[in-house]
């Protein structure tokens, strides 16, 4: 599928969960509506698609969900089938997408979507300066400290291929701030994302977001939609 073409893929809504093209998902499925439709993609060797959820307002005394315009999608892999009928699942990531339209909404959403890939990229334009060594040593740091399995450690570490991998992992295991991880998500510039990540995670305290650059970085984007919707 091509940035040019569009499908309609299940889309999977979940609050505080952002999904990353390059990484691997563990997710618990226990609502049987979900159940279904992850066995459906599996039946059908379709596309699963999840979108952090937002908070749209109060409905008959329930929160009422809506999933961010950008998402990602990926494969389903069903581990575990529980006797209560709740799936653990892992998704492997394929691609970032734009939701356009709903196509279904009973008994699960579907939506019509398009590939959203990066930008092109000037050959070796982000690679010089050592920020993706240092990026690659923070997350080798993390995985030491995070995966105490030496062979489970091995497997991961031998799965990250490229530079897309390293950033996508940094974000979602080490960016705490989920409005952060749906900003980056959303950037489709990697030169921009590995500069992003260079000033969250400086020297001094690698292992923590850096809250002065998290809070400009939100009032950056948040200054970019409105002279959007302005213009």
């Amino acid at each position: 599928m091509s940035s040019e073409e569009s499908m309609n893929i299940p889309i999977l809504p979940i609050p505080n969960i952002v999904f990353f093209p390059n990484t691997s998902l563990p997710i618990v499925i226990a609502e049987p509506t979900y159940i279904r439709m992850v066995k459906e993609c599996v039946k059908k060797n379709q596309y699963l698609g999840i979108s952090m959820a937002e908070p749209t307002g109060e409905f008959e005394h329930h929160t009422k969900y809506s999933p961010h315009v950008i998402g990602s999608i990926g494969k389903v892999i069903i581990l575990n089938e529980f006797e209560d009928g709740s799936l653990k699942i892992l998704v492997r990531g394929h691609s970032r997408i734009r939701l356009n339209r709903v196509i279904q909404n009973i008994p699960y959403l579907i939506y019509n979507v398009s590939l959203l890939p990066d930008s092109p990229m000037v050959k070796d334009a982000i690679i010089g300066d050592g920020k993706i060594s240092r990026l690659k040593e923070i997350l080798d740091q993390w995985t030491e400290s995070a995966i105490p399995d030496s062979l489970e450690r091995e497997t991961f570490q031998n799965s990250l291929n490229g530079i897309s991998h390293i950033v996508d992992y940094l974000c979602t295991f080490m960016i705490s701030d989920r409005q952060v991880r749906q900003i980056m998500l959303e950037n489709t510039s990697l030169p921009e994302r590995v500069h992003i990540l260079s000033s969250i995670f400086n020297e001094e305290s690698p292992e923590l977001d850096n809250p002065l650059i998290i809070s400009a970085l939100k009032d950056f984007n948040l200054l970019e939609q409105n002279y959007k919707m302005v213009h």
